[in-house]
């Protein structure tokens, strides 16, 4: 009986692993697939422009819907993200499972979209900012 017991232990213990979710690093091929550079961020009442020290922060999207946002070359962000539903040309983009490092990420929404100069991210407050990436 005790071995049988130390049986149903072992193989409840390894079904229990394979269940974990597995974040890739493996960049999506998908619409936003890729890794992107911060350029810039517009926004607030007056239209305040933010610029980065070169390379400082980097965001990218990864296959399994993982997300990750970096910075000055350490990972600050790791979240899942799906893309669930369009406002007027912006990709609705939201995070879930989201774990921060030493960094403040507060939003579980963001608006998307890709233009001819790269990926436009939309905070979607009404006086908010419009961060702008190029594909690195």
């Amino acid at each position: 009986m005790i071995k049988f017991l130390k049986y149903i232990v072992i193989l409840s213990l390894l079904l229990g692993l394979g269940c974990k979710r597995e974040y890739t690093t493996e960049p999506e091929s998908g619409k936003y697939g890729g890794k992107w550079l911060w350029v810039k961020s517009v926004g607030g009442k007056s239209g305040v422009e933010i610029k980065p020290e070169e390379g400082t922060k980097i965001v990218r999207y990864y296959k399994n819907d993982t997300f990750r946002l970096y910075r000055n070359d350490t990972l600050k962000v790791l979240a899942e993200y799906e893309i669930n539903g369009q406002i007027q040309d912006l990709d609705k983009i939201v995070y879930s499972d989201i774990r921060t490092f030493d960094y403040y990420f507060d939003p579980e929404i963001e608006y998307a979209r890709l233009d001819s100069a790269g990926l436009q991210v939309w905070d979607g407050l009404i006086d908010g900012y419009f961060s702008f990436f190029t594909r690195e």
